[in-house]
């Protein structure tokens, strides 16, 4: 039998759930448990791989050989434990070639063993130093919003990473899935790096996790460190050679201010996109099309959403007078997540909307956040 306390396994099965599973990859469905010299290591692996340590315990583990439990109910089993009020131990022992875990005299899972699951791999052996890579809160969550603009692994890998470019005083941000386009800027110092880095969609959310020690780059690849465990990530050939930031600057340098028809408060539209997500929840998200239109001189535009069983209109007033005529539909599953960001700081800060001759673009312009975004003549 080997027991151990609840707060290490805990952590252990927090590291792991920061890479989700993925479809058709077994190795992301089943945590990999294995003897370690200060315990046990536990592993799972998607396009990311985490490795955590359950350092400690009493006596030894209770197999040399590799075991597979299924996440999706070792997860609710372990994480259960912080709801009630049972602080023993969890102890593992083997019964019939069967994995049991008990928690107390009342809580026991067995898990059935599995056929060996290949797919979890090794953190790769570097050629060159890694370098220290910094990231303040707020480009954390610059690249968290930036993220909803860029395309799933299982679409594009090409497409699945945010595009890093240091600058003299700073660091640009670009992302896209081939309909939105998005850069961001930040004053900011992201640590000893002056090339580009594509960083791992992957890798987005793991940045802001609680407990991380510090994150390393080298080789295209990506390892966050915690202080019992590992998540790194190693970015394809492809996508570190073929990421299409040439176009993205040439599709957002497009938005000229001579495009401009209309600027409104960043902060009023995102309180008006929020309420249009809220009217749409139990619509599918491909339908989420909103059509915005306005006249020449007049102080504000109309916002038609179509729902089913009617229409639902808003006005939102405008911070100058519309330059031209114009109707458009934007779709706002994909751009709703940044609307809301660029919106949340300040009142008086402008967002700018362009919009092309043959009204099939337009660009947002507002702050430091550029996007262009497919808009469809109506």
């Amino acid at each position: 039998m080997w027991a151990v306390r609840r707060e290490p396994l805990l952590e252990a099965v927090r590291i792991l759930n920061m890479v989700g599973s993925a479809s058709g990859i077994p190795s992301s469905d089943f945590f990999l448990l294995e003897p370690s010299k200060s315990g046990v290591k536990l592993t799972v692996s998607a396009t990311a791989v985490a490795e955590a340590f359950v350092l400690g315990g009493e006596q030894e583990w209770v197999t040399k050989r590799p075991f597979y439990v299924a996440r999706g109910t070792f997860t609710p089993f372990v994480n259960v434990a912080t709801e009630i009020k049972n602080k023993k131990p969890f102890e593992f022992s083997l019964k019939q070639k069967s994995l049991h875990v008990e928690h107390g005299p009342s809580r026991y899972e067995d898990f059935l063993p599995q056929p060996t699951i290949m797919g979890y791999g090794s953190l790769p052996a570097f050629k060159k130093k890694p370098s220290q890579l910094t990231f303040s809160p707020e480009l954390v969550e610059l690249m968290q919003c930036a993220a909803t603009c860029a395309a799933a692994e299982m679409q594009s890998p090409v497409l699945s990473c945010l595009y890093l470019v240091p600058t003299s005083n700073g660091v640009k941000v670009y992302a896209t899935n081939l309909k939105v386009t998005f850069v961001g800027w930040l004053r900011t110092n992201i640590g000893e790096v002056t090339e580009p880095i594509p960083f791992p969609m992957s890798m987005v959310g793991v940045v802001g996790q609680k407990g991380l020690m510090n994150l390393k780059w080298a080789d295209k690849c990506v390892v966050a460190r915690f202080p019992t465990g590992r998540i790194w990530q190693t970015l394809s050939e492809e996508a570190a050679t073929e990421f299409p930031v040439q176009e993205i600057r040439d599709a957002i340098k497009v938005g000229t201010d001579e495009l401009n028809v209309f600027t409104v408060s960043a902060f009023r539209f995102a309180k008006l996109v929020a309420r249009l997500t809220r009217y749409l929840e139990s619509v599918r998200k491909e339908d989420w099309v909103v059509s915005v239109s306005s006249k020449k001189n007049a102080p504000g535009l109309q916002v038609i959403l179509n729902v089913p069983g009617g229409k639902i209109r808003e006005t939102i007033r405008t911070m100058k007078p519309v330059v031209r005529d114009f109707q458009f539909d934007w779709p706002l599953n994909l751009i709703a997540p940044v609307l809301q960001f660029i919106g949340k700081e300040s009142e008086d800060l402008p967002l700018v909307v362009g919009l092309a001759e043959d009204q099939m673009f337009s660009y947002v312009n507002c702050g430091s956040i550029k996007m262009a975004i497919p808009s469809k003549s109506v």
